[in-house]
C-alpha cells in the first residue's frame, strides 16, 4: 500500500518498541539483522516501529536504518472535531498531548478556576481499601478489578496503614515492627509492578495485586485484628496522585535500573553509581580490560561490604 497506494501485501507493525527490555539481546539483534539486510533487490516486507522516544541507545541503533517520522501533538481544532469536546486549559498545560484523559473527563476548566473542588475518586477504590484494612478477607479471593484501581487502592492502604495499626497497637515498638513488615509487602508489590511494566512481564500484575491487597490484609487481620466498628468512608484519607508518566516517574525508573544492574538497594543507587564511575576511571580499582559482567559483580560486592 505504501508503494502503490493500493491495499494489499504484507507489513509488520511493532508498537511500544521503547518497551523492549534493556537486558534483552536476541530480539534487538534479530531486528537489526533484518534491517541491515534490506536492499532494493531484497526489500522484504515493510516494518513500522512505533515508539514514545528515540533517545535510548537501542532505539538510536534501530533509527540508523529507518526513516523517522515525528508525530506531534494534535491540533486543537482536530481534537474538538475528533472527540467532540472543548479542549480544557488544564490539559493544554499538563496533558502532554495524551488524548485518553480527555475521553475519561479527567481535565476541566472548572478545576482551573476552582482548585478546592472535591477530588473525584474512582468508584470502589476507597471501599476496597477500607475492606482490606478493617475486615478479614479470604486470602485466596481473586479480586476482579482493573490494575489501575487496585494500585490506587494499594496507595490508599499505605496512606491509612499507620492509623490502622496505631488504633490497635498504639504508639509502640510492636506497632512499628508490624508497620515495617507490612510496608515490605507494599515495597515488593511496587517492585513487581516496575518489572511488569518496564520488562513487559504482565503475569506479575496478578501477583502484585495479591501482595498489596490480600497479603497485607492477612497479616494485619492476624496480628492486629480490628474489634471496633469500621470507620466511615469519609474517615479514610485519599490523597490524589499523578498517574501519568512524569519526570519524577522516569527518575524512579532509572534508580530501579541502576539498583538492578549494581546489585544494591534503591536508596544506595546514587552512591553505587558514583563508585561505579570512579572504578571505571581508576585503574587502581578496575583494570581497563575487565569485562562488564565482572565490573557489575565487583560493584555488587563492594556495595555489600560498604
Amino acid at each position: 500500500m505504501m508503494e502503490t497506494g493500493k491495499k494489499g501485501g504484507l507489513g509488520v507493525i511493532l508498537d511500544e518498541i521503547d518497551g523492549l527490555s534493556s537486558g534483552e539481546k536476541g530480539g534487538l539483534q534479530s531486528l537489526l539483522a533484518y534491517l541491515r539486510e534490506w536492499s532494493p533487490a531484497n526489500p522484504g516486507v515493510p516494518v513500522i516501529f512505533i515508539s514514545n522516544t528515540i533517545h535510548q541507545r537501542m532505539l538510536q541503533m534501530i533509527s540508523r536504518h529507518c526513516l523517522t517520522i515525528k508525530v506531534g501533538m494534535a491540533d486543537e481544532n482536530q481534537i474538538t472535531s475528533l472527540l467532540g469536546v472543548t479542549v480544557p486549559n488544564e490539559w493544554k498545560r499538563l496533558g502532554n498531548g495524551d488524548l485518553r484523559p480527555l475521553l475519561r473527563g479527567e481535565y476541566s476548566d472548572a478545576r482551573d478556576a476552582e482548585e478546592d473542588l472535591p477530588v473525584e475518586i474512582p468508584d470502589g477504590v476507597v471501599p476496597l481499601a477500607r475492606w482490606c484494612l478493617y475486615t478479614e478477607m479470604d486470602p485466596y479471593l481473586t479480586l476482579e478489578m482493573e490494575n489501575n484501581d487496585s494500585n490506587l487502592a494499594g496507595l490508599v492502604i499505605a496512606e491509612n496503614l499507620p492509623d490502622r495499626i496505631e488504633g490497635v497497637k498504639g504508639n509502640t515498638r510492636e506497632a512499628w515492627d508490624l508497620y515495617v513488615k507490612l510496608f515490605q509487602c507494599i515495597q515488593e508489590s511496587d517492585y513487581a509492578d516496575y518489572w511488569a511494566f518496564f520488562y513487559q512481564t504482565w503475569r506479575l500484575l496478578g501477583l502484585s495485586q495479591d501482595v498489596k491487597l490480600n497479603t497485607v490484609n492477612m497479616y494485619i487481620s492476624q496480628e492486629a485484628p480490628w474489634k471496633s466498628e469500621e470507620p466511615d468512608l469519609g474517615a479514610i484519607r485519599y490523597t490524589p496522585v499523578l498517574t501519568k508518566q512524569s519526570a519524577l516517574f522516569n527518575t524512579w525508573k532509572m534508580l530501579c535500573e541502576i539498583a538492578d544492574s549494581h546489585g544494591t538497594s534503591i536508596r544506595n543507587t546514587p552512591i553505587a553509581l558514583m563508585l561505579s564511575l570512579n572504578m571505571e576511571n581508576s585503574s587502581g580499582f578496575v583494570a581497563k580490560k575487565q569485562d562488564k559482567k565482572k565490573k557489575v559483580d565487583s560493584m555488587a560486592l563492594f556495595s555489600v561490604v560498604q
